[in-house]
């Protein structure tokens, strides 16, 4: 019989308090209600927390680690680094929609200080994981040396985030969809020719696996 899991205290509030705020926004929701959720006293989380800000950036920083965590599982795959890119990339996208409407429309419109360092931390960890991931492909040969990696990174970053403006007001695709077409904007233009044809050939097997 396997041992039950214990969660601290901590951990319970944390959870609970992601939930709430995902659902109903930051704004609207209080440490009483939090404290509620998460089965524990206001006191108790008093004792972890100073504030509701407090509980709210610590939220936001188990999210960033948990997505480091994810793409490192990725980078620790036994698989080509094509299909790597491809993993990433549709993690990438899941990602910038995973925060409910509400959640977002909340922050922007009621504590817009809190929104624009939220967009800050989501350009950076964007930003950061492709870097590490193009210097990657660059040593196998996959993409172009002519091109600054900066420049190409913060290229990406636009073109993923408006991706997620278009998955905001448009029902027409799917996530993996858009990325799909980001791919063929953006890639094909800084891979190198070796890059391209192995790329080509992965999209040509991914096509018939589909049929």
């Amino acid at each position: 019989m396997k041992k039950k899991v214990q969660i601290s205290s901590k951990e319970k509030i944390l959870n609970a308090a992601q939930k709430e705020f995902m659902q109903f926004g930051y704004t609207k929701v209080t440490v009483d209600e939090v404290a509620k959720s998460a089965g524990v006293s206001k006191k108790t989380i008093y004792q972890y927390f100073n504030s509701k800000e407090d509980i709210f950036w610590e939220v936001m920083k188990c999210r960033k680690t948990e997505k480091m965590d994810m793409f490192q599982d990725i980078y620790d795959l036994d698989i080509d680094f094509l299909e790597k890119m491809r993993l990433i990339g549709y993690r990438n996208a899941k990602d910038l929609t995973n925060a409910p409407i509400t959640f977002l429309k909340d922050l922007k419109r009621n504590a817009p200080e809190l929104s624009i360092k939220i967009e800050e931390i989501r350009r950076d960890s964007i930003v950061t994981v492709f870097e590490d991931f193009y210097s990657r492909g660059l040593k196998e040969n996959y993409f172009r040396k002519d091109i600054p990696i900066k420049i190409v990174s913060e290229m990406y970053y636009a073109m993923m985030n408006h991706m997620f403006t278009i998955a905001i007001d448009s029902n027409q695709h799917s996530m993996e969809e858009l990325y799909d077409y980001l791919s063929m904007i953006f890639f094909e233009g800084v891979f190198s020719r070796e890059g391209y044809t192995k790329y080509n050939r992965l999209i040509e097997k991914e096509q018939n696996e589909k049929k």
